[in-house]
């Protein structure tokens, strides 16, 4: 009833276009769902690391009245006549509740979120941390080899991986010290009499009870009928776009500097402003500079005018996703004119990292430079644009897992650009106007290819024959 009373309240809020205020029930609700999420993240590691005397089956069933309502998709459950027996669960799994409400009200009233955005996405970090965002907006996209294979994790994915994974289990096990009258009850809400235990005997008397597989289903399902990516992807209004897209590229700056979750939520966060920039192209001109704006403030130093690392030099998982979702704008939207210049400086970002850093990421580097080599050089107008792909080329192929795709990308080009001998075309292909590679574009390629033949990079003659 509570619940319903603040749905109802959100409502009248709208209608009346009290929009401070409906962020503000939004939050609250958006709060409690956070610290449910959060409790059941803990709760799983302390199973996981079987730290705890406490596990999910000790916690009331999920009341047979929120089911229903979830298996039918709407907030308003459409089964009216309900008993006392069917609402048991409600109180112990209330932010389970709100943040089903929660997530219906920005499904469908997010022209109307404002305030209440960052809440949103802790939630939905939080949702990421059990593993049960749907896989369309909870897996990051990235480059792949020929053959279609991903590249593989890079150490600094692993290390970032590592790191959290460290902290939740400290968390944890700092949170099953508590007793559990103290810690694991005032995170479900639980009465002192929620779980009878004979005193003779620690196993569990109850036996109605809900498991873990069956919350964490619950979880999913509210996740995916909620359509987070529908509400963080493609927006015709360029306004609500630019609003989401600011909130999330504010999660790349650290709030705190040494909090060992902030790289973990930022990579993601990136990721999601990554798909909301490339769905939404019709109006990248005005998203992109938001993010060239805050790139050049990452990799800006420490203390202007000094030599003092960069930001972003501390995170270098973070780093390695921002080189990432840099060519992926080139690759999708370099022929947009309007964009160029703010793309070529974004390259530019790239080619002042140190090398022990592009070295690390060589495939990476080398693979998407190849994508964007392929698919854009007959769009490099300029010295200037010819003379940054080369260096950045020439910066990949520095270290043995990049210099393979640097290689097949030149190649590629070549193959593509030139006439075909004797003057050969294909039948129906007479009147076919073919890309032609620039004087600039000739130069670039035949310099990179003459270190290829001497062995420039590391004394590597694999590639001299076919160079």
């Amino acid at each position: 009833k509570a619940l319903d009373g603040l749905y109802n309240a959100s409502r009248i809020c709208l209608y009346f276009k009290l929009y401070d205020q409906f962020n503000e029930i939004l939050s609250l609700l958006l709060g409690y769902a956070h610290d449910y999420v959060t409790s059941v993240t803990a709760l799983l590691l302390s199973e996981s690391l079987n730290d705890s005397d406490f596990s999910t089956e000790d916690f009331p069933p999920i009341s047979k009245y929120f089911l229903a309502k979830l298996k039918s998709g709407q907030f308003k459950n459409p089964v009216v006549h309900f008993g006392p027996e069917d609402v048991v669960g409600s109180a112990a799994h209330r932010g389970l509740m709100s943040l089903d409400c929660a997530l219906m009200l920005c499904k469908s009233n997010l022209s109307a979120i404002n305030e209440s955005w960052q809440d949103l996405l802790d939630v939905i970090f939080a949702l990421r941390e059990v593993d049960v965002l749907p896989s369309r907006i909870a897996e990051f996209d990235d480059f792949a080899d020929s053959q279609g294979n991903p590249l593989p994790p890079s150490k600094f994915a692993i290390s970032s991986q590592h790191k959290v994974r460290e902290y939740n289990q400290s968390i944890s096990s700092t949170s099953n010290s508590a007793s559990n009258d103290g810690f694991w009850r005032s995170l479900f809400g639980f009465g002192s009499k929620s779980v009878i235990r004979d005193a003779n005997n620690t196993d569990k008397i109850d036996v109605d009870v809900t498991k873990t597989s069956d919350l964490l289903e619950c979880l999913k399902k509210i996740a995916n009928h909620a359509q987070l990516d529908q509400i963080i992807m493609k927006h015709p209004n360029n306004n609500i776009a630019k609003r989401i897209l600011s909130k999330l590229i504010d999660c790349l700056l650290p709030a705190e500097i040494d909090d060992p979750r902030f790289e973990h939520n930022s990579v993601f966060a990136l990721e999601l402003a990554a798909r909301l920039l490339i769905s939404n192209n019709s109006n990248s001109t005005d998203l992109f500079p938001m993010f060239l704006s805050k790139f050049e403030e990452l990799f800006a130093p420490k203390t202007p005018g000094s030599e003092d690392s960069s930001l972003v030099l501390k995170f270098p998982y973070l780093l390695e996703r921002i080189v990432v979702t840099i060519m992926r704008a080139c690759i999708h939207l370099y022929d947009i004119v309007e964009l160029r210049i703010h793309l070529q400086k974004s390259l530019k970002l790239i080619e002042d990292l140190p090398s022990s850093f592009t070295r690390t990421i060589g495939d990476r580097l080398g693979c998407g430079l190849a994508i964007v080599l392929r698919g854009c050089f007959y769009l490099f107008e300029t010295s200037d644009e010819w003379s940054t792909i080369k260096t950045l080329l020439d910066i990949a192929a520095q270290d043995k897992s990049g210099r393979g795709f640097v290689f097949d990308g030149i190649a590629s080009v070549i193959d593509y650009a030139l006439p075909s001998p004797d003057g050969e075309e294909d039948e129906g292909e007479e009147n076919k106007i073919e890309p032609m590679l620039s004087h600039d574009g000739a130069e670039a390629m035949t310099t990179l290819l003459l270190n290829f033949l001497h062995g420039s990079y590391e004394n590597d003659l694999t590639y001299k024959i076919p160079s």
